[in-house]
């Protein structure tokens, strides 16, 4: 019986180390290859790079091509599209992913503690607290709140929120309790 299979990765087209193994691959994802608009009679190993390329090709823009161009629409709508077009290397630090290990000075930027007034009994108490979270020696001028005796995060701001509590212990227990009973925390 002959099986279909509906997921292909290009990578089991390209392992494929002889002329009746690529063949195989091949006719097991015939259909998707087909509407893909590669499927093809092979008659080298080195065809393998060609089809490979063309299903690419398809997989990436011909398949995305309508929402591909609804996106340059929305863009071309603010003039962005042409900005981009003109200035690719200022905007490239923006929209491209560089492949750059987070040091610790940029970790600290990213944090932007909300403290209460300063010299008043919460301030002095949230200074305890940033200072245990962080380690940091000095605290930035921003402000900081608590509503909970429990630890809480908004992922959307990117932001933490940690309880102010009046010992250690009551602090751990708490910490411990909401990120524990925290749904997906620390999943991947």
């Amino acid at each position: 019986s002959l099986s279909v299979s509906l997921s292909l990765s290009p990578i089991q087209i390209e392992l494929a180390d002889s002329l009746a193994s690529l063949q195989d691959v091949l006719l097991k994802h015939s259909s998707l290859l087909q509407t893909a608009r590669c499927f093809r009679h092979v008659s080298s190993v080195e065809d393998r790079h060609t089809v490979v390329a063309e299903y690419l090709k398809w997989y990436i823009t011909d398949r995305n091509y309508s929402a591909i161009e609804r996106f340059k629409q929305g863009l071309a709508s603010l003039h962005f599209l042409d900005a981009l077009c003109q200035h690719p290397s200022v905007l490239a630090p923006v929209l491209c992913h560089m492949d750059k290990r987070l040091t610790a000075t940029e970790l600290e930027q990213l944090f932007r503690p909300q403290l209460s007034l300063a010299g008043s009994n919460r301030r002095t108490t949230e200074n305890l607290v940033f200072m245990f979270s962080t380690g940091l020696k000095s605290i930035p001028p921003a402000g900081m709140t608590q509503e909970s005796m429990y630890p809480l995060a908004n992922t959307c701001a990117n932001t933490i929120t940690l309880p102010l509590l009046q010992t250690y212990s009551l602090f751990k227990a708490n910490m411990d309790f909401g990120i524990l009973n925290s749904p997906g925390f620390g999943s991947l």
